[in-house]
């Protein structure tokens, strides 16, 4: 089995992106290529490290975008840049767990899965854990949710190369752009399995979750959601389209999360935090309803 690893960096810090590399070197399982992306040209330390890493070990392939195209049309780069069978994802902050290999392809060789995902740890900028994100769906579950929420964690994924390029690869989205092909490899019947095994350490770092981000996420997964229930392709232009006639509405929103919500922090603790974010933030807010809206379909279904 050929197995490709993708991996994109931009900007972050050089100790985090050893970690990741040396994660990735020390797997149980030695047979793949590890293919990065520099996407920040103009970074010249970043440069000279990635030269270093590619001078000892001959499984590092390094492609040096000429200027910043972004997450999704860096990791088509890296998934085109050699055959494989298989991808694995990875960011270049997060750290794997040596039998993090071993385990997925050992999976996906008994069952022959198109896409496999896993369960995480929550780790902060120091390293330390913080939280774990440990659950298993079933196939019917996971396709069932995905029409309300994205439940699959696009670092912990592995998934089957020919499939990828049939549904057309990573569309070129300013964020969910995971979501969005994992609606697709379900639109095309993929096999899908979660696994509860803890294979990764995702990091959290200050900041990372901005209330813009929360607000480009929302509009975004509305978009995806939409074409789908449609059956329709993405197109760009009309993403485009729909991002500026929806944008003002979002920003209204989220304004109003971001003045209220900061207020209501200073003086109440965390469950109060729980029922204001319900209230003032509209990404919050439609994840709960989501939720609510799987639990009645699961229930209704008996899944």
């Amino acid at each position: 089995m050929r197995i490709s690893v993708i991996m994109s960096v931009y900007n972050e810090p050089l100790n985090f992106i050893d970690e990741a590399i040396i994660s990735v070197l020390n797997q149980t399982y030695t047979n793949f290529n590890f293919i990065i992306v520099n996407d920040n040209p103009m970074r010249l330390e970043l440069d000279d490290y990635l030269k270093c890493w590619l001078k000892r070990d001959n499984r590092i392939h390094i492609i040096k975008n000429k200027m910043n195209l972004g997450l999704a049309l860096s990791m088509n780069k890296a998934a085109s840049y050699l055959d494989s069978d298989y991808l694995i994802r990875m960011d270049a902050d997060d750290i794997c767990y040596p039998s993090r290999f071993d385990t997925i392809i050992s999976v996906i060789v008994e069952n022959n899965y198109d896409l496999v995902c896993s369960s995480f740890e929550y780790i902060d900028e120091n390293g330390l854990c913080i939280g774990k994100s440990k659950k298993q769906y079933s196939d019917e579950q996971i396709k069932a949710f995905m029409k309300y929420d994205n439940i699959i964690h696009h670092p912990t994924t592995i998934f089957k190369t020919s499939i990828f390029n049939e549904v057309g690869q990573y569309n070129d989205l300013p964020c969910a752009q995971d979501y969005d092909l994992w609606y697709r490899f379900i639109s095309y019947n993929a096999k899908v399995h979660m696994d509860e095994n803890v294979l990764l350490q995702y990091r959290i770092q200050p900041n990372s979750t901005t209330s813009n981000k929360r607000f480009m996420q929302s509009v975004v997964m509305d978009y995806i959601q939409k074409i789908n229930k449609e059956n329709s392709s993405f197109d760009k232009e009309k993403f485009n389209l729909y991002y500026q006639q929806n944008k003002q509405k979002y920003e209204k929103k989220f304004q109003l999360y971001n003045e209220k919500y900061e207020y209501f922090l200073k003086y109440k603790k965390r469950i109060m935090s729980f029922f204001c974010s319900l209230i003032f933030s509209p990404y919050n807010r439609k994840k709960f309803i989501n939720l609510i809206k799987y639990k009645i379909y699961q229930k209704s279904n008996k899944i």
